[in-house]
């Protein structure tokens, strides 16, 4: 627990920090000051788990890491602000920087996954910030400009090279106000070449005689890059010379005609160019190496941790953010329309802020507008090793559609994953025809035996055979953003000294190859919109949140209801829990969505998003392995005790605990569950430890805001969990006046009876009898079970007179001393 806690203080000193610089920033003021603001509610989140150690999901999982990671990226962004020359060259590369900023809005709401942070719409500030910001570039920028470089008729000096303010300012205008303009006065970008300062080469060219093998030539690129200045802001300059090499004239235009409209944090970013002595400079912002070198540094300058088979360049942590960076660049070309065409670590500048690595997809000399017919043969220019299978099939012969090409890059990115998580070149030591066959063949490389499951789910979907299977790079950006944490390694979490779960037998997929009309015989045909009263419903529901049905692929039954079935699905490379309604429950649909996605907690099941068709509507969750009645029930059969029961002392209060956090947090957020009981809670194995386990509430079918008007009248299924209030309003057929909250109180108390005993409310007495005890309150007899007297007075107070049961707070404040 202590390096979680050292953690814990590293992160809160992160902020701390933040908050100063934020207000002592030269340019985005607005927006580095708003970063501060929502991390100091991030502080306060984590101040509660350093004082309060209560069953922590935070604590348990890699998840303060995922904090820390963003909290690092965003020190680095106000930094790159806090003093004269770092901010006029980070003005330089993108102005406000609005896209860096909206991304690191985003990864702090994906945190409220771990940690309660308040809901903030990020439209209502995002945009606004942004453009005062912008109001001030300008002016400070010249002043800055000024201030640093001193005119002198009309030029200046820098070193041994002269002074370009004029297109300086062009510059920071144009990136201010025309960056997604088809502006055609681009004459800011024609920089004089006496302005530049040009400093040695960063990778000197290897004349290929000197080279270990052919097959090492993809390290060279096509240019010298060389490390340079332009009005003392570090810039990295590619120089291409004469057309009598393999660099061209051709090879500049295209790769300018790429770059000059991008912005993204992503995305390297072109400053301009100039011409001398036939060579053309290009100028882009500066970063420290490409991955692949920053890669083998670190694999040569390693020192291997104990729990580590094999050598690899990163932490999984650090391995997702990587990949996760280079989704979102990749993502953000192929909306503008772009493909790369030869993605790999090479073709990636990365640069070190302290423990963060910031990543920029680069040269775009094999790149292809979209929508555009070329008029030579396809000759792709990957190696082999990150060249899609499809194109051994086109070379030299036709050109592939757009869509083939972007699941081209798809391909190349799932090897550049690989080269993250191992290190290694994609298919090492194979060359030649044995190379080339093996890829047409369908085989990969072998992915690490301690990569998560669902990372490796990841990479193998994009390197699919078939392109139509691999997935887009918006749904790869979804899932990374999803469900970072559960990416990262196990073998990196802490374990705690408890029992062990019951193995799980893999499941197989028994519904491989059929769509959903095979299983729905009233689907006359598969369809993608809905009928009116589907659209009705879901029209104001995010549209992000809407799945086409085409794309989730039934596995396996899971269960079935009344209203509702539910199987489990893959998409994107990974699986989910799909709960299928039919068209007359599609109001609860509506309803349950609304509330699920107000919902980020650790011991919440997670919304995924919706998906619509003809006559059904289903709700998109995460997958856990089984709910906790079925965990019990497994556990108390593979028992050899004569009174058998499903968990210890401690490994019950654990469950209990995370009970209370995830009832605790709906409370908080003023919803009711209304239906809590063992079958509506799931639960999922981190490792084989039970201290490790996911527990989650779901099911928020029945569930309402506080306010609204009980849902309770119109059920008609009576269930030993329900509080006496509750039952007599169903018997009644009235409307009672109840305390929602103290009727969640007392389900809360019968769920814990069933953690601490195996056995359902009441199953050992006859229905009348069952009847007549739970209406005359009270629980069942407690006087025979071997646990602490704290715990027995804590569940007779929760199921006492309504009035009289403690709020969650409380309830979690009387388990503290029993963790202990």
């Amino acid at each position: 627990m202590e390096p979680m806690m050292e953690s814990v203080s590293a992160a809160l000193e992160i902020i701390s920090n933040v908050a100063a610089t934020a207000d002592n920033v030269c340019v985005n003021k607005n927006q580095c000051k708003r970063l501060a603001e929502r991390f100091r509610d991030i502080s306060k989140a984590l101040e509660v788990t350093k004082t309060e150690h209560i069953g922590n999901t935070l604590l348990e999982t890699s998840a303060i890491d995922q904090i820390l990671t963003v909290l690092t990226k965003g020190k680095d962004l106000v930094e790159s602000y806090a003093n004269d020359s770092s901010a006029l060259q980070n003005v330089l590369s993108r102005a406000e920087n609005y896209e860096a900023f909206k991304e690191l809005h985003g990864e702090i709401d994906a945190l409220g996954t771990y940690i309660d942070l308040s809901q903030t719409e990020l439209t209502n500030f995002l945009s606004s910030d942004a453009e005062a910001d912008r109001r001030e570039i300008v002016d400070k920028a010249h002043k800055l400009i000024l201030e640093d470089i001193p005119k002198d008729s009309g030029s200046m000096v820098c070193g041994d090279a002269e002074g370009d303010v004029e297109n300086m300012e062009k510059a920071v205008a144009e990136k201010c106000y025309n960056a997604e303009s088809n502006a055609e006065d681009l004459s800011y970008l024609n920089i004089p070449f006496s302005a530049i300062h040009l400093d040695g080469a960063i990778k000197e060219l290897k004349p290929l005689s000197e080279r270990k093998t052919q097959a090492d030539a993809h390290l060279d690129g096509l240019a010298l890059v060389h490390k340079g200045r332009w009005n003392r802001c570090n810039c990295a300059i590619k120089v291409f010379k004469s057309a009598d090499m393999h660099w061209n004239t051709e090879e500049l235009h295209k790769e300018i005609a790429s770059l000059v409209k991008l912005r993204h944090p992503h995305v390297t970013q072109l400053i301009g160019c100039a011409q001398h002595d036939n060579k053309t400079y290009v100028l882009y912002e500066m970063m420290d190496s490409d991955l692949r070198s920053l890669i083998d540094t670190r694999m040569k300058k390693m020192v291997l941790p104990n729990f580590l088979k094999e050598k690899r360049p990163f932490s999984r942590v650090k391995e997702v953010s990587i990949i996760s960076q280079i989704a979102r660049g990749m993502f953000y070309l192929h909306e503008k329309g772009l493909v790369h065409g030869e993605l790999k670590c090479t073709n990636l500048l990365v640069k070190e802020h302290g423990d963060h690595i910031d990543v920029k997809v680069a040269d775009f000399h094999c790149s292809r507008q979209l929508g555009q017919t070329p008029t030579t043969k396809y000759k792709p220019a990957h190696r082999p090793r990150w060249m899609p299978p499809e194109a051994f099939q086109h070379f030299n012969v036709d050109q592939p559609s757009d869509d083939l090409l972007m699941k081209g890059d798809v391909y190349s990115y799932a090897m550049t994953c690989y080269e993250v998580v191992t290190g290694k070149y994609p298919f090492d030591g194979v060359r030649g025809k044995a190379l080339d066959e093996k890829i047409k063949a369908g085989e990969r490389p072998e992915l690490p035996e301690d990569l998560s499951k669902d990372l490796k789910s990841l990479i193998t979907k994009c390197w699919n055979q078939e392109p139509e299977q691999r997935p887009s790079f918006q749904d790869i950006c979804y899932i990374l953003m999803f469900d970072s944490v559960n990416l990262v390694s196990q073998v990196e979490k802490l374990f705690s000294s408890c029992l062990g779960l019951c193995n799980q037998e893999p499941v197989r997929d028994v519904f491989e190859g059929k769509e959903w009309k095979d299983l729905f015989p009233d689907l006359n045909e598969l369809k993608t919109t809905a009928i009116q009263g589907i659209d009705d419903e879901t029209k104001n529901l995010p549209h992000y949140l809407k799945i086409n049905p085409l794309d989730l692929k039934p596995a396996r039954l899971l269960g079935e209801g009344a209203s509702a079935v539910v199987y489990e699905a893959d998409w994107i490379g990974c699986r989910f829990a799909v709960k299928w309604l039919k068209v007359n429950h599609v109001v609860k649909l509506r309803k349950e969505v609304s509330i699920m996605i107000k919902l980020l907690h650790p011991h919440v099941i997670r919304l995924v998003g919706f998906s619509v068709l003809s006559n059904r509507c289903a709700i998109v969750m995460e997958l856990l392995d089984k709910s906790l009645r079925d965990l019990m029930d497994s556990r108390i059969k593979a028992s050899k005790e004569k009174h058998p029961v499903p968990f210890t002392e401690p490994e019950a209060l654990g469950v209990i605990t995370k009970l209370a956090l995830g009832m605790n947090f709906l409370h908080s957020r003023d919803v009711i569950h209304g239906d809590l009981k063992s079958a509506n809670v799931l639960v999922r194995s981190a490792d084989s430890r039970t201290a490790n386990l996911d527990v989650k509430i779901m099911d928020f079918g029945l569930s309402q805001f506080l306010g609204e008007r009980s849902p309770f009248k119109q059920s008609s299924t009576v269930g030993w969990w329900r509080a006496p209030e509750i039952i007599a309003s169903m018997e009644s057929k009235e409307l009672v006046d109840i305390d929602p909250k103290a009727a969640d109180v007392y389900s809360f108390a019968m769920v814990c009876y069933e953690v601490i005993t195996g056995k359902k409310p009441f199953q050992e007495v006859s229905y009348d009898t069952a009847k007549t005890l739970a209406m005359a309150g009270g629980g069942p007899n407690l006087d025979k079970l071997n646990v602490r007297q704290e715990l027995k007075r804590l569940l007779k107070d929760c199921w006492s007179d309504p009035e009289r049961r403690p709020k969650f707070d409380q309830i979690l404040m009387r388990l503290t001393p029993m963790l202990a």
